[in-house]
C-alpha cells in the first residue's frame, strides 16, 4: 500500500528520474512534471497528497504554481514543500508567503531530509484536512478547462499587427499608481493593499 501521492515538479530530467526511483522504493506513489504548467495540469487530475516544488522553471515559475494553488479551496490544503537552488531568504520568505510549508535547498538537502520533511507534513495533512463539497467556489481543473477553452477560441492576431498593442486594451497601471488605499502590481495588473509585499494573483514581488 502507497504511503502518499506526491508529485514532483522540476524541469531536471535527471533530478526527476532519481527522486522517482528513490521515492518509490521509500513506498510513495510518484508522480512527475515537467514544468509549472504541466504541474498545474497533473494537480489538477490527480489531486497528490503532497507536492514538492522547483521555482525556476519555464512556462510558470514555481513562485506562480504556489499563487494559483492558493486560489483554490481543493488545492490549497496541499502541502508543498519547495526543493530549489535559490538560497536567498528574500525567496525563501516569498515561497512561504504563498503557501509552500517548507523550503529546501537543493545544495543542502538529502533525500533522508526530504523523507522525513514528507513524512511530517503527509501526518500533519491528514490531521487537518477537512471534508468539503466544494459548493460556491472555483476548481482548478474547471479555470484550467476555461482558460484552454478562450485561448482556442482567440483568433490569431494578423502578422502585420504584431508587435503593435490592441487600441481596446489599456496599458497595466504603473508601480506606485494609488486608488483608495490600494494599488496594482506592474507585472498583471491585478489590485493591491498598498502594504502588500507580493501580488497574490501572479506571485510578483514587489520592491
Amino acid at each position: 500500500m502507497s504511503k502518499g501521492k506526491i508529485l514532483f515538479i522540476d524541469d531536471d530530467s535527471f533530478l526527476r528520474k532519481v527522486y522517482e526511483a528513490e521515492l518509490r522504493e521509500r513506498g510513495y506513489e510518484v508522480h512527475l512534471a515537467v514544468d509549472g504548467d504541466d504541474g498545474l495540469e497533473k494537480v489538477a487530475s490527480l489531486q497528490p497528497d503532497l507536492i514538492i516544488l522547483d521555482l525556476i522553471m519555464p512556462n510558470k515559475s514555481g513562485f506562480e504554481v504556489l499563487s494559483e494553488l492558493g486560489r483554490y479551496e481543493e488545492t490549497r490544503p496541499i502541502p508543498v514543500i519547495v526543493l530549489s537552488n535559490l538560497a536567498q531568504s528574500d525567496d525563501q520568505q516569498r515561497a512561504l508567503d504563498l503557501g509552500a510549508v517548507d523550503y529546501l535547498v537543493k545544495d543542502n538537502t538529502t533525500l533522508d531530509v526530504i523523507n522525513e520533511k514528507i513524512e511530517l507534513q503527509l501526518k500533519k495533512a491528514s490531521s487537518k484536512r477537512a471534508v468539503s463539497d466544494g459548493s460556491g467556489t472555483r476548481s482548478l481543473r474547471a479555470e484550467l478547462d476555461r482558460k484552454a477553452s478562450v485561448k482556442k477560441a482567440e483568433p490569431e492576431e494578423p502578422a502585420a499587427d504584431a508587435g503593435q498593442p490592441r487600441a481596446s486594451q489599456p496599458e497595466p497601471p504603473k508601480r506606485g499608481t494609488a486608488v483608495r488605499g490600494h494599488h496594482f502590481c506592474p507585472n498583471c495588473g491585478f489590485k493591491l493593499e498598498l502594504k502588500a509585499k507580493f501580488c497574490p494573483d501572479c506571485g510578483f514581488r514587489m520592491e
